[in-house]
């Protein structure tokens, strides 16, 4: 029996079910286990209990019946009861401009279904939403509200708990492209102040991942990609357990080439922070869980080519951590190409050009890239090479305008001098 999607579902005590809701037929299947899953039964048909659209959603339980989200095209709803009989379903008339690309479900904390998704418009992508006023049949488009616009953004995603209900969208931020991690909480008819959490310009267009909130609301978790400043792809967790007024942020999960875009993570959460993340790549179905995966760390083989040496650098929670040695690299006009001092270099330069050299502009490149211009002394610059692979060499160039007195007279030269960092 050929369905549009499969949707477990769990009920009162030791029921499960299952729900496949089909898109040809307008209707839905459910399979029922009274024993926890063990065995489920071999399926009841409720006709009239999908909307005619063919990418189904989300599938809530509410009272006796199944509450369905779907979309494309278009945005649709539908219930169907969990005892069998006929269902009913919607489809809003009008959803907004551009198309529907995708949409999910939730109820708000009055135990009303809220419809979150965002459309395909131009020139930039657009969120909304529709919730159910309370009264009234819900396959009555009256008896809801909306479209409610939101934000500029895409990738809507919707986790309700005993915390409330938050929105998560990717926003613009000034981008061409959604690059921001926003996160809204409804306040009753509406979504409330947007709280960027996360902007991450390296972010992949379409690129979107999950929220869910624990059982009893001690954990909110949301589940996105993103890129270390190297490149490499990470699935990033940014967790709240204070209602979403703060999050803490880490690293669960590498993801390669061929994420799927759109609707790919499924993110589930305990109330301890422990749960698990379901997405897939070009290697297929990925499971990890939520604990941190460990960042990459050198440890120097042998003296780097650059001044290269332990420190000690604040964190961001006020204490102290100590960063690997080639993580940073401290390079002056001299040291980018020796360990030799700025003044025995100097003096290297008058003699060789037979007269004084004094240093007037040094331009710091690092990797073809410009970080900073000196204009007077000290002509030193703190590299922060971020995160590098193990074994990558990296050019750090030094551009010096200096003036050279030989005899009496000036004369502005320019010398540029070059090192490498060597990532152990």
């Amino acid at each position: 029996m050929r369905t549009s999607g499969v949707f477990p579902v769990l009920g009162g005590g030791s029921t499960v079910y299952v729900v496949g809701p089909r898109y040809v037929h307008n209707d839905s299947v459910v399979w029922t286990s009274l024993d926890g899953g063990t065995n489920f039964n071999g399926g009841v048909v409720n006709p009239d209990s999908y909307p005619s659209k063919s990418d189904p959603g989300d599938v809530l339980l509410s009272g006796g019946e199944f509450l369905i989200g779907a979309s494309n095209a278009g945005l649709g709803f539908s219930t169907s009861p969990s005892g069998g009989g006929a269902g009913t379903h919607l489809e809003f008339a009008d959803p907004g401009p551009g198309g529907v690309a995708g949409a999910r479900m939730e109820l708000d904390p009055s135990g009303n279904p809220l419809i979150a998704y965002w459309n395909l418009s131009s020139p930039v992508y657009q969120t909304f939403f529709y919730r159910y006023k309370g009264l009234g049949p819900k396959n009555v488009e009256t008896n809801w509200e909306g479209p409610i616009a939101v934000g500029n953004g895409y990738e809507t995603r919707l986790a309700g708990g005993p915390a409330g209900l938050f929105l998560v969208d990717q926003e613009y931020a000034g981008n061409t492209y959604p690059t921001a991690l926003v996160v809204r909480k409804f306040a009753g008819t509406s979504f409330g102040p947007p709280q960027t959490i996360a902007a991450d310009a390296g972010s992949e267009l379409f690129d979107g991942g999950a929220a869910a909130q624990s059982f009893s609301g001690t954990h909110f978790d949301i589940a996105w990609p993103g890129k270390r400043s190297d490149g490499t792809r990470v699935m990033k967790l940014y967790s709240s357990t204070n209602g979403g007024a703060s999050f803490t942020t880490s690293e669960i999960a590498h993801f390669g080439s061929a994420y799927s875009i759109r609707e790919n993570a499924q993110l589930a959460v305990a109330d301890n922070g422990g749960g698990w993340l379901t997405y897939s790549d070009e290697g297929g179905l990925k499971v990890a869980d939520l604990n941190p995966i460990p960042r990459p760390r050198c440890r120097p083989r042998s003296r780097p080519t650059t001044r290269a040496r332990k420190r000690r650098f604040p964190s961001r929670r006020g204490r102290s951590t100590s960063r690997c040695a080639c993580r940073r690299a401290a390079s002056s006009p001299s040291r980018a190409s020796s360990p030799a001092s700025a003044k025995r270099k100097r003096k290297g330069l008058s003699k060789s050009l037979g007269g004084k050299v004094k240093f007037k502009q040094v331009v710091f490149i690092y990797d073809g890239k410009k970080l900073t211009v000196k204009k007077k002394k000290p002509f030193r610059y703190l590299i922060d090479p971020g995160a590098m692979l193990p074994g990558s060499t990296h050019i750090v160039k030094t551009k010096v305008t200096a003036i050279l007195t030989k005899k009496g007279k000036e004369k502005k030269i320019k010398r540029t001098l070059q090192g490498t960092i060597k990532a152990c």
